[in-house]
């Protein structure tokens, strides 16, 4: 597997896979119903990954720090999370940024048939097996080229779900807590300002958005038509309809919005660790 290919699922891989866990009953209680959407949805899953990316991002940089003050830090860091607390971070956004009617609109669709094999498609991506079975498929110059109907339902699920965005600020969340982070393990006459740090993250991220963004756009888009292959157009087309309805809509914020708050959340947290 080439290094390409590994940065192009590693990006895939922030989408919530779908749980195997029985879904729960339906039910009107508010905190239940957000814990039923994290759980239907995956979104705990993605959670549980959080310290696998946070020690990828630390193992793949290069950092001019010392390598054992880069591993103290990232340890550190890795031991300030907690799932639980990121899990309750996560139901309060649901609570706090939906209503009962969107939330049972995306319980609907996460329980529904066609949900349950888009998120068990996606989830499958997430298994050796199917990282095998995406770099088999990418590798086959045999395969029929997508029609121009697929390819405009493909770039549509991408743009609706703004999923090149949502990895890129992931990825943008990473790199500045690491920095932070390592920053913040140095000995008191070496650290710069939090406001030097910033400003030097905001440098490096203005130049690094556009390359970045486009690179893992093109990786992206691949693998969705791997991930959507075993579906008609009509069903992608009922997809994309769920994402651009009240309900939807409030599922792709939950994902980006809310997943974002969380790990930003955490980073904090970690770095507050570091420093103590």
């Amino acid at each position: 597997m080439t290094s390409l290919f590994k940065y192009a699922l590693a990006l895939f891989l922030w989408i919530p896979a779908a749980s195997t866990e029985t879904a729960r009953a339906e039910t009107a209680n508010p905190g239940e119903q957000a814990d039923e959407i994290i759980l239907l949805s995956g979104m705990g899953q993605t959670l549980s990954s959080w310290p696998g990316q946070l020690e990828a991002q630390f193992l793949q940089s290069r950092s001019p720090v010392p390598e054992d003050i880069s591993h103290t830090v990232m340890r550190r860091m890795m031991s300030a999370y907690s799932e639980k607390e990121a899990h309750d971070l996560l139901r309060t956004y649901i609570l706090r940024e939906s209503n009962t009617e969107q939330r049972k609109g995306i319980a609907a669709w996460l329980n529904s048939q066609l949900g349950k094999r888009f998120q068990a498609a996606e989830a499958y991506l997430a298994t050796a097996q199917g990282a095998a079975a995406l770099e088999q498929w990418l590798a086959d110059t045999s395969r029929p080229e997508p029609s121009a109907r697929r390819v405009e339902l493909v770039s549509d699920f991408e743009r609706i779900t703004q999923l090149t965005d949502s990895t890129l600020a992931i990825m943008e969340i990473i790199m500045r807590g690491q920095s932070a982070g390592i920053n913040a393990g140095l000995d008191e006459d070496r650290q710069a300002s939090e406001s030097e740090i910033s400003a030097a993250m905001d440098e490096k991220m203005k130049a690094l958005r556009p390359v970045m963004g486009e690179l893992i756009w093109r990786q992206l888009l691949p693998i969705l038509h791997f991930s959507f292959r075993e579906f008609t157009d009509r069903e992608l087309e009922q997809y994309n309809g769920f994402l651009a309805t009240e309900s939807g809509s409030k599922l792709i914020n939950i994902q980006k919005e809310g997943i974002e708050y969380v790990f930003a959340s955490v980073m904090a947290r970690a770095i507050d660790k570091v420093k103590k």
